[in-house]
């Protein structure tokens, strides 16, 4: 599966979440995504056939596997326990690492909580060799993100700088797309 095709599907449903869901928790918010991500999913494979043994879940545990079953995937073993927001890819291998994502909704985003999901990306792609990881935030602006940015130090920290960065800071505001890098300049 082409993370190209994955990204598409994301920023479709991005922008079919309705205007009563950006102002609840982040749980609300990400049912609603969950849904339009299937309705793209289903359509694609409607027309094109389907797309195999590759699943969206969300909230799911990714635990640390031992160095045994990591050596024979070919991966590294997490630092701990990893739950992010949306995985898309085949559980029980390695084989489709598509995309790993984490959602906030609230405009009080510290930058304590933006950087534990970045590094959370950071391992799952580093890691388990997922080809996407997008830190999806809503109702924040992008220049709130550059000062959280610059207050932590990232420019100082291991990150993935390739991470994708997708903002919508409200309703009918357009997506906002960034590589962590150009965040961090």
């Amino acid at each position: 599966m082409d993370s190209a095709i994955f990204l598409e599907w994301f920023r479709y449903a991005v922008n079919r979440v309705g205007s009563g869901y950006f102002g609840y928790a982040e749980r609300v918010y990400c049912y609603e995504l969950y849904h339009f991500l299937r309705v793209a999913m289903h359509h694609h494979e409607r027309v094109n056939g389907p797309i195999g043994n590759i699943y969206l879940h969300s909230e799911l545990v990714k635990a640390v596997i031992s160095t045994d079953i990591a050596q024979r995937y070919e991966v590294w073993p997490l630092s701990a326990q990893r739950m992010p927001d949306f995985l898309f890819h085949t559980p029980g291998n390695f084989d489709n690492q598509v995309a790993a994502i984490e959602v906030k909704v609230s405009p009080a985003l510290s930058s304590a909580d933006l950087i534990d999901d970045l590094k959370k990306l950071t391992e799952l792609r580093q890691n388990y060799r997922y080809d996407l990881g997008i830190f999806h935030c809503v109702n924040i602006e992008s220049y709130r993100l550059r000062l959280l940015l610059q207050r932590a130090n990232a420019e100082n920290m291991v990150l993935d700088q390739d991470i994708l960065v997708e903002c919508k800071s409200s309703h009918g505001a357009p997506i906002e797309s960034f590589r962590l890098s150009e965040l961090l300049t």
